[in-house]
Parts: C-alpha cells; sequence; structure tokens
C-alpha cells in the first residue's frame, strides 16, 4: 500500500517539479537564523564568518544555540513539505509516510530502541582512549530540550523526504520497488558527502552512509511505511547528539562524551555494516518481513484511480 499510495491525488510531472523545489527554497530560508547568529558568534569571537562556520565548531561558541539553529531549517522545510503535498497534489502527508491506516508509533518506539541498543553496545564495548566525560548540567539540560524537540523534527523530514516523497515518485517514473529504493539509497548518501566523515576517510564515509541508508530503504519497503526508519533515524541522531559528540563531527554538542571523529570511525565502516545488519536480521524476523515485497506492483488499486492533471 506504501507505494500505492503515491497514486493518490494528482501527480503530474510538474507538481512534483514545484513540491521539490519549493521545499529546497524553504529549506535555505530556513538557513538565514542560522548565519545571523553566525556571523554575531564570528564578531564576538574576533574571526571572520567562514572560519566560524568551518568544522570543527569553535570551542568558545554556544554550542546549544548552533545546534538549536542548526535545526531550525529543518522544521521550515518540513512545513513546507507538508504545505506544497496537500497544494499540489491535493493528498495528505500520512501518504508520504505509511502504507497503513494510521501511522505506527508502536514500530517507531520499537526500532528506537533497538538500535540505541546497538549503538550503546557498539560504542562502550570498546571504549576508545581518546574519549571523556564532560557532563555540564547548565549546558546539557538545555540541550536535551533542544534535542528532543526538533532532532526528531529533522530526522522525520529527511524520511518523508527522502525514503517517502521521493521514494514514491521514483516508482512512479521506474515502476520497480528495487530502482526506487536503489535511487534513493544512493541520493541520500551523496548528499552527505560534505559530512566530516567524508574527509577523515572517504570510503569508510561512503560505506558508513550507504550501510545506514541502506537500512533506512529497506525498512521504509519491506514495512511498508516510514515508521521503522523514522525510529532508527531519530534513535541515530539523537546518541549523537546527548550521549557521544565527535569533537570533530556533524554535531558538535554538550554531550554526555566526547571523542574525535577518527576514534569513532576507527571500527568503520565493518562495524556500521555488522550494526546494520544485526538490525536488520532483527526487524525482518521481528516484525515478519517478506523479501517478496520487493518485487510487488507498485501500481495503484482501482479506487485510487486519479487524475493526473
Amino acid at each position: 500500500m506504501f507505494f500505492q499510495r503515491a497514486h493518490e491525488g494528482r501527480n503530474a510531472w510538474w507538481r512534483w517539479i514545484v513540491t521539490i523545489v519549493g521545499t529546497v527554497v524553504f529549506w535555505f530560508i530556513g538557513y538565514i537564523p542560522l548565519l545571523g547568529f553566525a556571523a554575531k558568534e564570528a564578531t564576538r569571537l574576533g574571526i571572520t564568518l567562514d572560519d566560524f562556520l568551518s568544522q570543527p565548531l569553535p570551542p568558545e561558541a554556544d554550542r546549544n544555540l548552533f545546534l538549536l539553529f542548526s535545526l531550525i531549517p529543518f522544521a521550515v522545510a518540513f512545513c513546507a513539505l507538508w504545505f506544497f503535498i496537500a497544494l499540489m497534489h491535493h493528498k495528505r502527508l500520512s501518504s508520504a509516510m505509511t502504507g497503513r491506516a494510521r501511522f505506527d508509533w508502536k514500530r517507531v518506539f520499537l526500532a528506537f530502541a533497538l538500535w540505541v541498543i546497538v549503538l550503546a553496545i557498539g560504542n562502550f564495548a570498546i571504549l576508545p582512549p581518546e574519549i571523556r566525560y564532560q557532563f555540564d548540567p547548565a549546558s546539557f539540560w538545555p540541550l536535551l530540550v533542544i534535542a528532543l524537540l526538533l532532532i526528531p523534527v529533522q530526522t522525520t523530514f529527511e524520511e518523508v523526504l527522502f525514503r517517502g516523497y521521493l521514494m514514491q515518485g521514483v516508482s512512479l517514473l521506474t515502476r520497480s520497488k528495487v530502482a526506487a529504493l536503489i535511487v534513493i539509497t544512493l541520493l541520500f548518501t551523496a548528499l552527505h558527502f560534505d559530512n566530516p566523515e567524508f574527509n577523515t576517510d572517504y570510503m569508510k564515509g561512503v560505506l558508513t552512509y550507504l550501510s545506514l541508508s541502506l537500512l533506512f530503504g529497506l525498512s521504509a519497503v519491506l514495512d511498508d511505511g516510514l515508521e521503522v526508519p523514522c525510529g532508527i533515524h531519530a534513535a541515530n541522531n539523537l546518541f549523537l547528539v546527548l550521549i557521544v559528540s565527535p569533537v570533530d563531527g556533524s554535531f558538535v554538542t554538550n554531550a554526555l562524551f566526547a571523542a574525535p571523529l577518527a576514534e569513532l570511525m576507527k571500527y568503520s565502516p565493518y562495524g556500521d555494516i555488522v550494526a546494520a545488519a544485526l538490525m536488520f536480521c532483527a526487524l525482518f524476523y521481528g516484525l515478519s518481513w517478506r523479501f517478496s515485497t520487493l518485487t510487488e506492483p507498485t501500481t495503484p488499486l482501482p479506487a485510487m484511480e486519479a487524475p493526473s492533471v
């Protein structure tokens, strides 16, 4: 049903273009507060704006505010995507989120809990010697509020855009779930090439993001919706923001623990691939997935036939 729901509403090609372009435009508009904050902080610290925005974040900068302003664009873009799906396609946001009658929150929390366990075991089974405990109540509690409010918005937006809206769109063009899965998996990985992981070790970065992106994509296809990938993605980013933050990574925060990115990637990509594979196996058997789902048709059900203009 998830891929069949792509046929709901109106689906002329220009409507997809307007929605994608409109969402991206509002996404960039959402960065205006961040640029204003960065310019103010750069002036306060006596450095250039380029130096401030370069990674890693200057240690004297307010990490909580930087994270807050970094997440606002995703909230703005999410609202824009929601608006354009309703305006352009005449359908609900849920059509790009699940094939079920309702979004299944139990699946979200199950995937979230399982991935937190996997991350905790993977990160703390072999502690890097450079890892340091840095709990500071004055900075951690505001961080916790910001993260719990906005990280799920960020990750859910990315899932709805990539594994939801765009993957459904590719399936309309190709009539194939496998083709849609491959295209979106590669696209999601490619759009993260600017992340610090790729500067540390390009191939490790590619394989790490590819394994995670494939896990997200397979989960969406086999589970008939975004509940599982939304749970995994939120758990992954919340863990990076709140528990173990790389001192030179994408998220430099006042987390409980900090370590150099190179140390955290020491066992990449093999550890990441094993973790993703274990997570997939647990979900595959726990949720009774079937590989035959990959080859099922994406054509609309008779009741879903609608004009495409």
